[in-house]
């Protein structure tokens, strides 16, 4: 192989590399607000019933 096509080589590689990190970033991102949002819903819910008790 020529020194260009190595280099072609190694950059595809390395984008591939760079947007399957990406990918994975916002997976783990989302996956994480919608933990938040319902951890903020139990809240709510857990807030509603000790004043609904009251």
């Amino acid at each position: 192989m020529t020194p260009a096509a190595w280099t072609t080589f190694w950059a595809i590689l390395i984008t591939a590399a760079i947007t399957g990190f990406g990918i994975l970033a916002l997976v783990v991102t989302l996956r994480g607000l919608q933990d938040v949002r319902t951890m903020l819903r139990r809240m709510q819910e857990q807030d509603l019933a000790s004043r609904s008790r009251e």
